[in-house]
């Protein structure tokens, strides 16, 4: 059984806050758009999470090697 994380023991591991990784769970899968692949585990997600329960404002869930997928992140804004 993989070990699951919470959102804020993920931001203390890669140091950003619990709600960076949340918008991390939002933001779409670089690789296939939102479309779901491998990469993402068919979410289209860019960090697969899972929530614990159907509440809107419950926890989410994060496997630990699915860390890796976001532990490289560029630093500032995009340029255009």
């Amino acid at each position: 059984m993989p070990i699951e994380i919470n959102t804020k023991e993920a931001g203390r591991r890669l140091g950003i806050s619990p709600q960076r990784v949340i918008q991390l769970i939002a933001e779409h899968c670089p690789q296939c758009q939102g479309a779901g692949c491998e990469r993402c585990r068919h979410t289209g997600r860019r960090l697969p999470a899972r929530k614990t329960c159907c509440g809107e404002k419950s926890p989410y869930k994060i496997r630990v090697e699915d860390l890796a997928l976001v532990q490289e992140r560029k630093v500032g804004r995009p340029k255009k």
